[in-house]
Formats: structure tokens, C-alpha cells, sequence
């Protein structure tokens, strides 16, 4: 069992960073709330993120959608917090990074797939759920998507998870995957092209539209 959960520190960082009041701008930027930095170190922070993820399906559950966005956010966001940062510290070993990476298959998984509409966020299809939005744009928003020269170890890693996602029966994930290569594209063009091309030959999916997008992903045209 990691030592975050065994020493109840998982535990705290849940109830931190999902039991909130939902704010119209989220909790994090709702100064009223004085909500004190939540202090772990880099290398626990990436524990405590990958173990969120591995477990989203169980532990998330007793959180509304909405907590479940604001709580993303300030996770994937590097808008919101500096968590991201703390992943991609250099104190951070690879191997935990390279797990958090591909513990974040599990947050599609056992939270995206089950809790989001399968509406398709670039066509501005509206939701039933927030989380729609979370989902379409975590590789938008974080950091986790742009790597430095020396470490393209990373897009590999980053690229491998989303050719698992797009293998997610569920329109929305394919989506966010897609989104993801999109713009990862220019960083690494072959290997984003040969899991598309994988996907697009596999026939996923039934909505045209998606297909259309895959396409202009394979060449880095997504917003």
C-alpha cells in the first residue's frame, strides 16, 4: 500500500481537494474561502495524484459532478495550482512520473467514461455534466502535455496513454484523446500519426464527426 494512503495522507487530500462549496470561478480563486496550500512534496503530490486516479471510480463517487470538475481543475489545471509543476519537478523519479502519466487512464476509465455524456465538446454539443468540459480539455490546460527537449521520454508516455483512451468505447474520451494528439502533434508527429492511424483503421466509432476530427488531429489542427 503507498505511504500516502497508509499514512492517511491520500485521505486529506481528497477531502482538500474535492469536498468544496462549488464557487462560480472555482474554490481555488475564491479568495473569501482562505483555503490554506495543502503541503506535500513534490514527489508525494505525484503520488497522491496518481492515486486519485487509480482510484476515481470508488473514491470520487460521494462528490457531485461539480466538485469532481472544480477538484480536476485544480489538479490538471496549471492555471489553478502548481500540482502539475510538483509532477514534473525535477526531484520527481521518472518511474513515479511515468506511473502518475499512466495511472490517469484509470481517471478516464473509472470516472470520464462513466460520468460524461457522450456529447462531443468541439461541435459545442451541450452536456449534462461539467465534466464534459474537464475531460475535452485536460490537455489543453496542463502542463503534463510539453515536455523540454531532453525529456521526450514523456510525450512517448503521454501519447501511449491516449492510444489506450481512444480505445475507450465512449465518444467523449475518444474525443479528449484526440484533442490531446492534436496538440502534442508538433512535438511529435509519427508517433501521434500512427496511433490515429491505428484508431481510424480499428473503425471506433460511429459519429462521422469524430472521424472528421481525428483526421485534423493526425495533422495538429485542433483548438
Amino acid at each position: 500500500m503507498s505511504e500516502v494512503i497508509a499514512g492517511g495522507l491520500y485521505d486529506q487530500w481528497i477531502e482538500y481537494v474535492f469536498n468544496r462549496p462549488i464557487t462560480p470561478n472555482g474554490w481555488y480563486f475564491d479568495f473569501d474561502l482562505d483555503a490554506e496550500p495543502f503541503e506535500a512534496s513534490p514527489s508525494e503530490a505525484t503520488k497522491l495524484v496518481a492515486e486519485t486516479c487509480k482510484r476515481a471510480e470508488t473514491d470520487l463517487i460521494k462528490f457531485s459532478d461539480e466538485q469532481v470538475d472544480a477538484g480536476l481543475n485544480f489538479i490538471f489545471n496549471d492555471a489553478c495550482s502548481r500540482v502539475v509543476f510538483d509532477i514534473k519537478d525535477l526531484s520527481v523519479p521518472d518511474a513515479l512520473r511515468l506511473e502518475c502519466i499512466d495511472a490517469i487512464y484509470s481517471l478516464y476509465e473509472g470516472c470520464y467514461r462513466l460520468r460524461c455524456t457522450e456529447s462531443l465538446s468541439h461541435l459545442n454539443e451541450k452536456p449534462d455534466t461539467p465534466l464534459n468540459n474537464s475531460c475535452y480539455m485536460l490537455w489543453d490546460v496542463s502542463a503534463l502535455a510539453f515536455w523540454k527537449d531532453d525529456q521526450k521520454m514523456y510525450y512517448s508516455a503521454v501519447i501511449s496513454l491516449l492510444g489506450r483512451v481512444l480505445n475507450i468505447p465512449h465518444q467523449a474520451c475518444m474525443e479528449s484523446a484526440l484533442h490531446g494528439l492534436g496538440h502534442i502533434y508538433d512535438d511529435a508527429p509519427e508517433e501521434v500519426e500512427a496511433v490515429i492511424d491505428a484508431w481510424l483503421r480499428a473503425n471506433k466509432t460511429q459519429r462521422p464527426e469524430l472521424l472528421t476530427y481525428a483526421k485534423a488531429a493526425r495533422v495538429g489542427h485542433v483548438q
